[in-house]
């Protein structure tokens, strides 16, 4: 459910989270963040 709901947005608004992704991730280095980009730019590929 989760995944099929975040592909939907995913779709709608890549460019927003991939922005997202790059503005958080440099500021706060912290684990969470970094795999949260990972995750985005990994299913980024995949699609």
């Amino acid at each position: 459910m989760i995944w099929l709901v975040f592909n939907q947005v995913f779709n709608q608004r890549q460019r927003v989270f991939i922005v997202l992704a790059r503005g958080i991730a440099p500021r706060r280095g912290t684990m969470l963040t970094r795999l949260f980009a990972a995750w985005i730019a990994s299913v980024y590929i995949i699609l």
